[in-house]
């Protein structure tokens, strides 16, 4: 699937620990789709929607499906809070930026790299406080496409902090250290 190929091609380019969430995928991908056309769009539709052929009702339906998970998590939901972003050089067309809404997606110019981090610190409840280095240069950078998924919710089964024993561990650098350890 999209994700999968996703997740091998981000794993093959990076040596550091990688988490995705292919909800978050699925979610801004789809939105982009809208703002697609020709080949483009069917190539999108394709690796969302694989095993399907694509009609013009493809995409209002795969809208309708993202509203509805989006009400879902939403909707007096504490534990669960999704949102998307936009950031672009120029002004989004006026009938991508309507769609756009419909998916809770802010849409504003893209102005600076604090600009992004601050964004992500706010939708993540300050848990990811920088995507991008303050360093990085967005000169060449026409679009950014956000999506953050908040999650905080109680254990099922609470985890006693008794039961926390220290074992030994061997870290990246093949170095074993003492470390607390559910047990």
């Amino acid at each position: 699937t999209f994700q999968t190929l996703m997740l091998n091609n981000l794993l093959s380019n990076s040596e550091k620990n990688v988490c995705i969430s292919p909800l978050s995928i699925y979610r801004i991908v789809s939105l982009l789709s809208n703002g697609a056309t020709g080949k483009t769009k069917n190539e999108i539709l394709k690796a969302l929607i694989p095993d399907s052929a694509i009609t013009k009702k493809t995409q209002l339906e795969l809208n309708l499906n993202n509203q509805k998970i989006l009400r879902y998590y939403n909707s007096n939901n504490e534990k669960v809070k999704m949102a998307n972003a936009i950031l672009a050089k120029h002004p989004l067309l006026e009938s991508f930026a309507k769609i756009a809404q419909k998916y809770n997606t802010y849409n504003g110019l893209l102005k600076s790299v604090e600009q992004v981090n601050n964004w992500v610190n706010e939708k993540t409840n300050g848990k990811i406080k920088t995507i991008l280095d303050q360093n990085k240069n967005l000169a060449n950078v026409e679009m950014i496409l956000l999506n953050a998924i908040y999650f905080k919710s109680k254990w099922k089964y609470e985890f006693n902090k008794k039961d926390t024993v220290k074992k030994e561990f061997k870290n990246s650098n093949k170095v074993i250290v003492n470390v607390d350890t559910m047990y």
